[in-house]
C-alpha cells in the first residue's frame, strides 16, 4: 500500500479492471503518491492484444480540470501507435467476443 488511496481489496480491483475494459483507460487517482493523477490508454499488436500503454500524470487537480481533453488526446496518440503496429479497430470486437 503507497498511499490511502491505494487499491488492495481484491473485490474492489477485480471491479477496476472491469471499469478500465469499459471506459478503454485507466486512472490511478492518488494511489500511488498523495496529489498524483494519472492517465493511460492501451496501444494494441496486429493482433489486437494490448501490449503496452501510454499515460500522462501530474498534479490532480491539473489533470481533472482537463480530464476529457486529456483521454481525447491519449486516445489519440494510442490509437495512432496501435495502427503503425497493424492494429485494425475491429480487431477489438473479434477478440471480445472470443
Amino acid at each position: 500500500k503507497f498511499t490511502e488511496k491505494t487499491v488492495t481489496d481484491r473485490t474492489k480491483l477485480f471491479e477496476e479492471l472491469a471499469l478500465i475494459r469499459s471506459n478503454d483507460y485507466a486512472v490511478d487517482d492518488e494511489g500511488m503518491e498523495p496529489g498524483l493523477y494519472c492517465i493511460g490508454v492501451p496501444i494494441h499488436n496486429y493482433t489486437g492484444r494490448v501490449i503496452a500503454a501510454i499515460s500522462v500524470s501530474g498534479p490532480k487537480r491539473r489533470m481533472n480540470e482537463n480530464h476529457d481533453v486529456i483521454v481525447s488526446e491519449l486516445t489519440q496518440a494510442g490509437d495512432l501507435i496501435s495502427k503503425r503496429l497493424g492494429y485494425v479497430p475491429l480487431m477489438k470486437k473479434y477478440q471480445q467476443s472470443r
